[in-house]
């Protein structure tokens, strides 16, 4: 059964959220309460990105990884070859980014998890030299 609340905020605030519920085709109530309920349950709108992912993200991240593996190993020797570097570039700028935002030591977490804490120092290390050697990742 729903019932009522009532929020505080600023009136340009409101007038915003309200523009947003109208672009979106929902009362306003519902569709604060569907953003609120989504940022915290399964990742960011449209204002930031999400620090989790759900499991039927994971497995379609999972599912391309592996699809993009399988046409990697149909392509000719050279096409594959630029299509891994590109791949790599793409990664190793990711990381580059991580480093250069303060988050080398959560970069460095996040690859142990996969690769483990020896590989990951190294993947860390040579991030934090590509990135200026802003945060000292893998150092501790």
């Amino acid at each position: 059964m729903a019932r009522q609340y009532c929020i505080t905020c600023p009136r340009s605030d409101w007038r915003a959220i309200r523009a947003l519920a109208e672009r979106a085709g929902m009362r306003t109530s519902s569709y604060i309460v569907g953003r609120v309920l989504k940022r915290e349950g399964f990742g960011a709108g449209e204002a930031g990105h999400a620090l989790v992912l759900d499991g039927k993200r994971q497995r379609g991240m999972h599912d391309a990884a592996l699809s993009a593996a399988a046409a990697l190993s149909g392509l000719s020797g050279e096409a594959s070859a630029g299509l891994r570097e590109t791949v790599a570039l793409l990664f190793e700028a990711h990381l580059d980014e991580m480093v250069r935002e303060g988050r080398g030591k959560e970069m460095e977490a996040l690859l142990a998890k996969i690769t483990g804490p020896e590989r990951a120092a190294g993947i860390a290390r040579r991030a934090a030299m590509r990135a200026g050697g802003g945060e000292t990742a893998g150092a501790g």
